[in-house]
């Protein structure tokens, strides 16, 4: 088992004694993605594995994409996407679903591993 704690900016790397570091990187925050870097930066020279957890993102939003796509770059053990769905906030079906699936694959193809936890894609045969 790894234990692991969430961090946002750069100067809490080492702070906890732990195996691996979740980097949350909020979509919205000044500099997310610098700071993020940076954050990357302290984990390497410490020698702590890390995660890429882009909150507030969705692969479905073409500018975010770009930003996620740059994440997924410079991701160590993975790039964990949570809650993702529809603009509407439904289920990712149908045409989405199609989109979807290419675009983690698009993440995928960086040798970047890509989680999504309780995303809220329902394949038309489970619907009923």
């Amino acid at each position: 088992m790894n234990i692991g704690t969430r961090i946002i900016y750069p100067d809490e790397v080492g702070l906890w004694d732990v195996d691996l570091l979740q980097i949350s990187v909020y979509h919205g925050l000044k500099d997310n993605v610098e700071v993020m870097k940076k954050c990357i930066g302290r984990c390497r020279e410490k020698g702590i594995r890390y995660v890429i957890y882009p909150i507030q993102y969705s692969l479905l939003n073409g500018e975010m994409f770009i930003d996620l796509q740059e994440m997924a770059e410079w991701s160590d053990l993975a790039l964990i996407r949570h809650d993702e769905k529809k603009r509407d906030w439904q289920r990712i079906t149908g045409e989405h679903g199609t989109n979807f699936r290419r675009l983690v694959s698009e993440l995928q193809s960086v040798r970047c591993r890509v989680y999504c936890t309780n995303a809220r894609f329902l394949p038309e045969s489970h619907r009923t």
